[in-house]
């Protein structure tokens, strides 16, 4: 599986996410008309690792999670969920460690949508 991939079953498989967004979470852009709330995640920055003896299996991934809804508290209640479902999967069998290292509160006045963007530095084992 691609770091995507996994990232797409983690928090489509997180309970509370589910129980918040349903299936509504895509990468990159949501379809037109998407029902908020909803979750979209982009690839923000990919690093390779390495060590003295060149290079590791492990990349550092630093992905944003942008969640939308059409109240800031629900925006809030579904970055937190993101949060505690990225930051536990660290330790897992490929996923070394997860930090977020930035959250930002937007809101987008042509939608009138609320918008809380999450940044998570991931390092994760590709093969």
């Amino acid at each position: 599986m691609s770091f995507e991939t996994d990232l797409q079953a983690r928090l489509s498989g997180d309970e509370a996410i589910f129980a918040l967004v349903d299936h509504r979470i895509f990468p990159a852009v949501a379809p037109p008309e998407t029902i908020r709330p909803y979750c979209v995640y982009l690839l923000i920055n990919k690093l390779q690792i390495y060590s003295h003896s060149g290079c590791s299996a492990l990349s550092q991934f630093d992905v944003q999670i942008s969640c939308y809804a059409d109240s800031y508290e629900l925006a809030k209640q579904v970055a937190v969920a993101v949060s505690q479902a990225l930051e536990s999967w660290a330790g897992s069998e490929k996923t070394q460690s997860a930090f977020q290292i930035k959250e930002q509160d937007l809101y987008e006045k042509e939608t009138q949508s609320y918008q809380v963007q999450v940044v998570f530095s991931i390092i994760y084992n590709e093969i």
